[in-house]
């Protein structure tokens, strides 16, 4: 945002090459953002069912960033050494950063998944099943712990079951109707 805000404040023309890289910049932080809104305001447990695709997007939008970053000609922009220094650092961040997977969110997703495939075993509404427990441990994990919690998941998961309802077939739409039912144990 310094970056941004130190070139509005300028009053010089900007070169020509400058401007589409900060047009394509600007773009990148828009994705991001969007990323970010919609997995704080999606279902906790699609983005833990979803967690390597998530993961791939962030990586993806902080490579284009980097890319955008390389033809970025500072020496050209009138900015001050910190704001130049920063956009430097976040350069060299986005050109190293590797794909990054929690080894504990994956492993929670595949416990989770596990669940779901033991309930279609059998039935684990029983409140003394050991599953039954581990899904109470899952949702406590990923932040839903009170009843108010569990209907704020379950309205989630029902829009994206609507949003997927077009797009993501009738797999993906039976899993997150699975996810709902764990969630109303």
């Amino acid at each position: 945002s310094s970056l941004f805000e130190e070139i509005q404040e300028t009053s010089g023309t900007l070169p020509p090459s400058s401007v589409l890289c900060l047009t394509e910049l600007f773009s990148v932080i828009r994705r991001v953002k969007f990323l970010i809104e919609s997995c704080k305001e999606g279902s906790s447990l699609w983005n833990l069912v979803q967690t390597e695709f998530v993961s791939n997007q962030f990586y993806a939008v902080v490579k284009e960033m980097g890319r955008a970053l390389d033809i970025l000609p500072l020496s050209l922009l009138n900015l001050t050494m910190d704001t130049r220094e920063q956009v430097e650092l976040l350069h060299k961040q986005a050109k190293r950063v590797e794909l990054f997977l929690d080894r504990r969110e994956i492993q929670r997703r595949d416990e989770l998944l596990q669940l779901m495939s033991n309930r279609a075993d059998k039935n684990i509404k029983n409140k003394g099943s050991s599953d039954y427990g581990k899904v109470k441990e899952i949702l406590g994990t990923i932040g839903l712990r009170s009843p108010l919690d569990y209907e704020e998941e379950i309205s989630k998961l029902e829009a994206e079951a609507e949003k997927q309802a077009g797009t993501g077939g009738l797999i993906v739409v039976s899993n997150i109707k699975n996810l709902i039912s764990l969630v109303s144990l």
